[in-house]
């Protein structure tokens, strides 16, 4: 097998700042060299990023990409814009001002960074000194991320409390009257 395929089946670098394992859908970001910000991606959105990789610098058809991924699929090229969203959500990209995947309009995606194979995943690195905080892409964790923001919070748990007297209400109502 030639080392350029070796270099997908496990962890590759993206741009000496990112870091991806195909395997078990995960990819990171080094920060100040002690700690690793994992995250887990639906199968679909790796096999996007795998297929940029490949190709890294080069353009890649939407075509392809919805062709190889999804095979036939009729909602295909949404997904695939999907995919291109979280992946850029992921890396910290606009899509405005591309630093990681570039959209070249009505052809496909292009990849900018160099992409190098990482003989050893970070993720089995660990050391005392490194720190690993994971995350799962989705709607959910934006939910999550919403929490930490003091003006959501304040409306969600005035919204819980508002909920929790109007069901104490209808329960006194329904059971005692």
């Amino acid at each position: 097998m030639e080392k350029k395929d070796q270099k997908y089946t496990a962890s590759f670098v993206i741009g000496n700042t990112h870091f991806a394992n195909p395997i078990t859908n995960e990819i990171g970001r080094l920060e100040a060299e002690r700690a690793i910000v994992l995250q887990r991606l639906e199968p679909k959105v790796m096999e996007v990023l795998v297929i940029l990789a490949k190709n890294s610098g080069e353009v890649v058809p939407k075509a392809t990409l919805t062709e190889t991924i999804w095979d036939g699929y009729g909602g295909a090229e949404d997904s695939l814009m999907q995919a291109i969203s979280k992946l850029r959500k992921v890396l910290g990209d606009q899509a405005r001002a591309p630093i990681f995947i570039e959209t070249i309009p009505k052809k496909g995606y292009r990849l900018l960074p160099q992409v190098d194979a990482l003989e050893t995943s970070p993720s089995l690195e660990a050391t005392n000194n490194t720190v690993y905080v994971y995350r799962t892409v989705g709607s959910f964790t934006d939910f999550i991320e919403k929490l930490t923001q003091p003006k959501f919070l304040l409306a969600f748990l005035l919204f819980s409390i508002c909920l929790i007297m109007v069901l104490a209400i209808l329960s006194y109502i329904v059971f005692w009257i």
